[in-house]
């Protein structure tokens, strides 16, 4: 009802048009010939009877056409309605228990590479997260299989350092430790071993000579 109602908004306008030629089309028949009061307003009613039906004739015409469909269907479209449902905030790392902190610790640290820094340990993440050192001590202990925050950043270091072996043969085996984060070689050769049981070295040249 809402689309018809809009569309013949501009239907009384032509039919006032109509009505306006009336007396100029009775004024043409009075300058023609001389006639009787009745067939004066005859010819008058025949005039305006004949405007009208065809103005409700184009009426017809034009709301039946293709684009004119096509601008009313356009025009009823409703907007999609935007889901109601609000997502819940995200929780501060303190409201967080230690399987939560310890995930969120982890994506800050694996996204970032922050254990490609030497220099990194706990307090670091103390200044940049605002959580105490308990709760950081409990999110790996309590959180995760690693047990420490050291123990998760060399899990880190040697996982890249193994992907650098093979990935660039041209690389020394020092030059590979300290682009993984270690700064002692000794320590970087000494970790891996216990971890993988070889040397890096013997790793690589394992990796390698597999792949060929």
């Amino acid at each position: 009802m809402r689309v018809f109602r809009s569309h013949t908004e501009g239907l009384p306008a032509l039919c006032a048009l109509a009505l306006a030629f009336v007396p100029v089309c009775e004024l043409g028949a009075a300058e023609g010939a001389p006639a009787t009061a009745g067939q004066s307003g005859i010819v008058g009613l025949t005039w305006f009877l004949g405007i009208l039906a065809l103005t409700f004739f184009i009426y017809i015409v034009v709301t039946h056409s293709p684009r004119f469909r096509k601008n009313s269907s356009a025009q009823t479209q409703e907007p999609p309605t935007p889901p109601s449902t609000l997502q819940a905030p995200p929780k501060r790392p303190s409201a967080m228990n230690d399987e939560e902190l310890f995930q969120y610790l982890s994506d800050i640290i694996r996204r970032e590479q922050l254990y490609l820094n030497p220099l990194l340990d706990r307090q670091g993440l103390i200044s940049r997260l605002g959580v105490s050192a308990h709760r950081i001590g409990a999110a790996f202990s309590k959180g995760s299989e690693f047990h420490s925050l050291p123990g998760f950043i060399r899990s880190l270091r040697l996982e890249h350092a193994c992907s650098l072996l093979t990935s660039f043969p041209e690389l020394s085996v020092k030059a590979v430790g300290e682009s993984s984060g270690f700064s002692n070689n000794s320590t970087f050769c000494a970790d891996f071993k216990t971890r993988y049981g070889i040397t890096p070295s013997d790793y690589r040249q394992k990796m390698l000579s597999g792949n060929s």
